[in-house]
């Protein structure tokens, strides 16, 4: 009897052994699999990402760009305020409610404004400086058919916001247009928005924010900025220290206090008018064309 037990717990040990074995082996393989599978996956998206970036469209894009060529999801933790992310979602051409790449990269303009008389004045001026000899009958030709066809395309924005039953008018904080590599101009006039916050790198040009009232007005990312238009406006804080590369600057009365230009050496038109100006400090090596700055202190 003695024997037989000892050889059933023999057998029962060996069975457990085997069990055990086989369970670690098996748990192995899964964790193995799992890793194996991680890494496809990395490399999959790593392939992805490269062939993104070798696409004629974006391979200039992808050298300039400091961003994520992941998706942006359309959140108030990339753009600030939910009807700005509604507002952007008429560029997101698949509806997953994400933004990608290569939808970014299509965004050259943001206008929230409803007044097209910005486009018929630069067209005007145009025709004005065609008739002063300044410009050559080809070059006007070409700058009248690019404003044309900006003229046009800003009017489509209008009528996509006019169907949209005016969603712009709730729009209180920009922020996020870092992650629009082509973004060059964008247009808040006469708009109810409160915040402007471009703190991050961008590729803004032009800037357009005539008639707001500015809680927070932060354009230290726009480096790139060359024309910022803010007339009849109100703010808390007016600076454009990092904005080094303004050739025209008009920001008339808007109870301004203090502009310091002392770095902005390209700057070439200047109307601060009808401010509260007690300190205007101007770069030495200047190239300012055309400079207003009456009924100030």
């Amino acid at each position: 009897m003695q024997e037989a037990f000892f050889i059933m717990n023999k057998k029962k040990t060996i069975i457990e052994i085997m069990s055990l074995t086989l369970f670690i082996v098996l748990s192995g393989f899964f964790c193995w699999f799992q890793l194996n599978k991680g890494n496809n996956e990395n490399k999959d998206d790593e392939i992805s990402k490269q062939n993104i970036q070798k696409t004629p469209l974006v391979r200039e894009a992808v050298k300039s760009d400091t961003k994520t060529i992941e998706d942006i999801p359309l959140s108030i933790e990339y753009f600030g305020d939910m009807k700005f992310c509604e507002f952007l979602s008429r560029y997101d051409e698949n509806d997953d409610q994400k933004l990608s790449y290569m939808e970014r990269l299509k965004v050259t303009r943001i206008i929230l404004s409803d007044n097209p008389k910005r486009e018929v004045e630069e067209i005007n001026g145009i025709k004005e400086r065609q008739q002063a000899g300044e410009d050559t009958e080809e070059q006007a030709k070409e700058e009248l058919e690019e404003d044309a066809q900006e003229e046009t395309e800003d009017l489509e924005e209008m009528k996509v916001t006019e169907g949209r039953e005016k969603e712009t008018d709730d729009i209180v904080e920009i922020r996020g247009l870092e992650y629009f590599p082509h973004l060059r101009l964008l247009d808040v006039s006469h708009s109810k928005v409160h915040h402007l916050i471009l703190t991050s790198r961008n590729s803004l040009t032009s800037i357009y924010a005539n008639n707001c009232e500015f809680d927070t007005f932060d354009l230290s990312g726009c480096t790139e900025l060359v024309r910022l238009e803010c007339t009849t406006s109100m703010f808390r804080n007016f600076s454009v220290q990092n904005n080094r590369k303004l050739k025209e600057l008009i920001c008339s009365d808007c109870n301004i206090e203090e502009l310091l230009l002392m770095y902005h050496e390209n700057l070439e038109f200047l109307d601060c008018s009808q401010n509260e100006l007690r300190t205007l400090i101007l770069p030495v090596n200047s190239q300012l064309s055309y400079l207003k700055c009456d009924h100030n202190k």
